[in-house]
């Protein structure tokens, strides 16, 4: 199928409208920059659910339209059925992109994380009300980022960036060398894809793909991709962000890591922890794990598992956000949010 964009739609052509949901817990530029993207895409609708109730994003986010914030305190875990605050931040996730869904007044909800930016061939109402009413889903592929020698380094978000997408066929065994033992085809993270959902089918949303009917006869509903839409999976808009949320999982319990990861994110917490509190040595797995040289890109590339995406996320945050700081360079980022040799820290 070929990919549509803006010019083969007619100028009076039909748009759904559609909003997107995350729970949260990053420093405020990336929530920042994810909510202006999704705004600046046509969202009607974003809405964060801040995992920290204390978050001190809520006044800011509180202020832009556009954006509907909840705390997740406790009064409001009551309400999405928890006595108490689960570990297991699949279940409160869940919860709250179902609780975003009921609310909503949009025709789709896509659910995300916050380190998770959508991309579309062209405006994206028009290309979900092209959807066949028989597909309850449009399924996003993740395509994750590396970093190369070339980036840029005084932006966070703007790029141009490398993306590598799932490797389904084993193309490129041996490209990583010893580090092919903790990706999953290619990736650090998971290659599920996300959900875009039809909000009028009484579906469950879950966190790659939602479900349909009753209890334990749910099923996953009929679905359809749209050539050139995607998840772009930054995994941490710095090493040392990535670093603390790797710190953040390996201080799970053994019970809940099984349950939300997959055997290769395992075995790479499992590597971490080696290395954990020896910055040289944390910076090193970072290195390994998504750093590709020039050779790496051409095999990537040669296959058909290599992106490029220039956004304009940036002015996207100052058009929603005039209000606050300017955007900051990874280092300053680094500087500002993770201090020291500590990747104990927020993510």
């Amino acid at each position: 199928m070929p990919m549509q964009t803006d010019a083969d739609f007619p100028v009076n052509a039909v748009s759904d409208s559609w909003a997107v949901v995350a729970t949260v817990c990053e420093p405020l530029p990336v929530v920042l920059a994810f909510v202006a993207h999704h705004l600046s895409l046509g969202a009607v609708e974003v809405h964060i659910y801040l995992d920290d109730p204390d978050d001190p994003a809520f006044e800011v986010l509180q202020a832009c339209a556009g954006c509907i914030v909840t705390r997740c305190d406790a009064a409001h875990m009551r309400s999405i059925g928890f006595q108490r605050r689960p570990e297991n931040q699949n279940q409160r996730q869940k919860r709250n992109a179902n609780h975003a869904m009921k609310c909503s007044q949009a025709q789709w909800m896509a659910h995300l994380d916050a380190d998770e930016l959508m991309v579309f061939p062209g405006e994206v109402g028009r290309h979900l009300a092209e959807v066949s009413q028989e597909h309850v889903w449009v399924q996003l592929p993740h395509v994750e980022r590396v970093w190369t020698a070339g980036d840029r380094s005084d932006t966070l978000f703007d790029g141009p960036f490398h993306f590598r997408m799932p490797d389904r066929r084993g193309l490129t065994e041996g490209l990583y060398g010893e580090a092919g033992f903790l990706l999953h085809m290619g990736h650090v993270g998971t290659v599920a894809g996300k959900s875009f959902v039809r909000c009028d089918r009484d579906c469950i949303l879950g966190i790659h793909r939602p479900r349909q009917g009753k209890y334990e006869h749910r099923k996953v509903p009929p679905r359809t991709q749209l050539k050139g839409a995607a998840v772009l999976h930054f995994h941490g808009a710095t090493a040392r962000a990535w670093l603390a949320k790797v710190a953040r999982y390996a201080a799970l319990t053994g019970e809940t890591q099984r349950t939300i990861l997959s055997v290769a994110r395992l075995r790479l917490i499992e590597r971490f922890l080696t290395v954990q509190g020896d910055r040289a040595r944390e910076d090193a797995l970072h290195q390994e794990l998504f750093h590709m040289s020039e050779e790496q890109l051409d095999v990537l590339d040669l296959h058909g598992l290599l992106q490029t995406h220039r956004l304009n996320t940036e002015a996207a945050v100052r058009a929603f956000f005039p209000d606050t700081q300017g955007c900051l360079t990874p280092t300053d980022f680094d500087d500002l949010f993770y201090p020291g040799d500590d990747t104990g820290g927020q993510g």
